[in-house]
């Protein structure tokens, strides 16, 4: 378990990541997670902190199965459900998983001779997230993680994230980070694309691509994640595309307990 701070005396596992928060085998004794959570909270009360917000993840990810009716034996308060969605690989192509609407638009795209593939060889890290900073920026979206931590990851475990590239004659029109979580799950984490562009769907294609990665490397799950808008409140219309290439629902919850009476939640 990762545990970050945003505020003082506030603590959040994890507050700037959508993955990094409780894994370990499915089986894991529920002793063990006990001791786990007893051994943080600890050291978190010993040094006068306030509160823990637990963000645990989908069920598609190898999750202690017992970590929720542990958190609620801890008395932990279920704060807050999320609607995250996946898609299940299997030997079909993406173009026969995805709706008539995406279909039309996927075709589209490659009419235009437009294509999508992982990135190789890749920019550097400082150049990727300047690319998706502006391209997020021009639809009123911000990173939620700064540059300086974000290149320190791609740097530091480059064979955990893969850069796929959506381009028409050498131009890139669309980019997506995705990051091999665990063996059987690659989570698409920052996407943005040219908005001069918008109407080839770009996007569309780094999801073809990211599939077509899994197939070839024998992951069963891509993690669509969250459907968030620019102030990070659930966006409809981005899950309903999300369902529209494929996705299924999940949920992915989040807990909180506070450690003194004055505590809010982050």
């Amino acid at each position: 378990m990762i545990l970050t701070s945003k505020k003082p005396r506030q603590w959040i596992s994890v507050a700037s990541l959508p993955f990094g928060s409780v894994n370990g085998p499915v089986n894991c004794p529920a002793p063990a997670l006990d001791f786990l959570l007893t051994t943080i909270e600890t050291w978190l009360q010993s040094n006068a902190q306030q509160s823990l917000l637990i963000k645990t993840p989908s069920p598609i990810y190898a999750t202690p199965s017992a970590m929720d009716l542990i958190l609620k034996k801890r008395r932990y308060t279920l704060y807050e459900r999320k609607i995250n969605l996946h898609i299940q690989l299997d030997h079909r192509p993406f173009v026969d998983r995805i709706s008539i609407m995406e279909k039309r638009r996927l075709l589209k795209a490659r009419k235009a001779e437009i294509s999508s593939r992982p990135l190789e060889p890749r920019p550097t890290p400082a150049d990727t997230y300047d690319w998706l900073e502006v391209h997020r920026q021009m639809r009123g979206y911000t990173l939620s993680i700064n540059k300086k931590e974000f290149c320190e990851m791609l740097l530091l475990f480059p064979e955990h994230y893969i850069l796929f590239g959506t381009e028409l004659h050498g131009k890139l029109l669309a980019l997506a980070v995705a990051v091999r979580v665990s063996p059987s799950v690659l989570f698409t984490f920052l996407l943005a694309d040219d908005p001069a562009y918008r109407h080839f769907s770009p996007q569309i294609l780094l999801y073809e691509a990211a599939y077509s990665y899994c197939q070839n490397m024998g992951i069963p799950y891509l993690d669509f994640g969250l459907s968030l808008d620019s102030t990070g409140a659930y966006k409809p219309s981005l899950a309903l595309f999300k369902r529209r290439i494929g996705g299924v629902e999940t949920f992915k919850n989040d807990w909180f307990k506070a450690f003194d009476s004055t505590s809010e939640v982050i």
